[in-house]
């Protein structure tokens, strides 16, 4: 049985909801899991619902660049304004 076969649910007939996750191991190697929720009998996983709209995950992906960037801006605000603070603290001793 092929990877695309078994993470595509092919592998088995029945109708019941495929479950996809990931574990990462001690070493740090990703691990792909899935499962039919049929073969476990009760499932006590966390279900997070498949989002199939572009529109939406496109401006989620937008308002996360965009939070993402004034965090960095911020961070790069402050190095800047410390390196120039040293800059002057040495221009200045040089002088005297």
């Amino acid at each position: 049985m092929g990877d695309a076969t078994q993470l595509t649910a092919l592998w088995t007939n029945s109708s019941d909801k495929e479950y996809f996750g990931f574990s990462i191991d001690k070493y740090g190697v990703l691990h792909f899991e899935n499962y039919a929720g049929l073969l476990l009998g009760k499932d006590t996983t966390t279900e997070y619902p498949v989002v199939n709209d572009a529109e939406f995950l496109q401006t989620q992906l937008k308002s996360s660049q965009k939070s993402d960037l004034q965090t960095k801006q911020v961070a790069f605000d402050s190095a800047e304004k410390q390196n120039n603070d040293a800059q002057s603290v040495l221009t200045s001793s040089k002088g005297n």
